[in-house]
């Protein structure tokens, strides 16, 4: 029973990250709607300052360089959100979650293109797996610098106080004895 509930509630991060990617990935996340959304946000949020053609952008720009950011975070999201739920469903550790959660990822980035294709104001194309697939590629930095952060952290916490605080060329100073700054 209780392997069930850990089931049931790991799978809630599973299912609103789905929802997510078929909401975006089908007509409400076409490109007019996107960039209506955009044009809404620049004039709502910031009507005293001047049109951002001024700046040298066009809206066309702006709203490709954020579909395109929205597609490298649904790819981070999704290999986050895979491994925290295989790090509480398996006993797996290390690389091979790692693996497995880039793997799962590629099923939900590959269920934004399937409803994309069955979409009728949609299309895939190759950039948008390429974005994803940056996404995925820096959540797995992410996942692994924390991992690394955090053996360096245990291992120092177990050294002895001369590896902690240090050697210098005079001797190791005791890690028990107060350091003259701190005085």
């Amino acid at each position: 029973m209780k392997r069930l509930s850990r089931l049931l509630y790991a799978s809630i991060p599973i299912l609103l990250l789905l929802m997510l990617v078929a909401w975006t990935a089908s007509n409400a996340g076409s490109y007019r709607s996107s960039w209506l959304g955009t044009f809404w946000v620049l004039n709502n949020l910031a009507p005293q300052y001047q049109p951002i053609s001024d700046y040298g952008v066009s809206m066309y720009q702006l709203n490709d360089a954020l579909r395109r950011l929205a597609h490298i975070l649904i790819g981070f999201m999704a290999v986050i959100v895979m491994d925290r739920v295989l790090r509480i469903n398996t006993r797996m550790r290390g690389g091979k979650r790692l693996a497995l959660a880039c793997a799962l990822s590629v099923i939900v980035i590959g269920t934004g293109a399937a409803v994309r294709f069955r979409s009728s104001l949609r299309h895939v194309r190759l950039v948008q797996f390429v974005s994803s697939a940056t996404g995925m590629l820096l959540g797995a930095a992410a996942i692994s610098i924390a991992a690394v952060d955090k053996r360096i952290i245990a291992r120092l916490q177990d050294a002895p106080p001369e590896v902690v605080k240090g050697c210098a060329d005079d001797g190791c100073i005791d890690a028990s004895e107060p350091d003259e700054e701190e005085l």
